[in-house]
């Protein structure tokens, strides 16, 4: 009985990208989970189109605008996979990369240099990697950049709150 590399090969393939395409979808869940809900720990309640409709409608016009072009830059990247199968997906992927990492550092500028060179890199070793495209670095970096500025809001408020209270007295 002789192997058939080629179909272990894409049998292979196909695992990986479904693992990478579980695992993500996974991260993005939980992350936007937390963002609806208001950052809670417990984000076992159900997200309801109505909560995802007055998320959005919380955010600003310029944080609207930069989780579309995230959305946008994260499809242009997956979809070679998806379009292209085999060796043509995978160079276009290494000619997207420096640019799909160019495009995140541009886009989380005001972040810390740290912050958006992980992302960068992080983006740019997705896209050089095989079968691993799928996943939504530019969408993943959005929502942990909204949910610190909430967090950071919200840190903020009870100091205020604290301060308040203690001047009372």
């Amino acid at each position: 009985m002789a192997l058939d590399m080629d179909s272990l090969r894409q049998s292979a393939r196909t695992g990986i990208e479904i693992s990478a395409a579980a695992g993500s979808a996974l991260a993005v869940t939980t992350i936007f989970a937390r963002s609806v809900t208001g950052n809670q720990t417990d984000v076992k309640q159900a997200v309801t189109l109505e909560a995802v409709a007055m998320w959005f409608q919380s955010l600003s016009a310029d944080q609207q605008k930069k989780l579309f072009w995230c959305l946008f830059l994260d499809i242009v990247g997956g979809s070679p996979e998806i379009l292209f199968p085999g060796p043509v997906g995978e160079v276009f992927d290494g000619v997207w990369a420096p640019v799909y990492a160019f495009l995140l550092f541009q886009t989380f500028g005001a972040r810390s240099l740290v912050y958006k060179t992980v992302l960068a890199v992080s983006g740019f070793f997705e896209e050089v990697l095989p079968f691993v495209s799928i996943v939504p670095s530019a969408t993943i970096g959005f929502l942990l950049e909204i949910n610190a500025e909430n967090a950071a809001s919200s840190v903020s408020n009870a100091f205020t709150q604290q301060n308040q209270n203690a001047e009372k007295k």
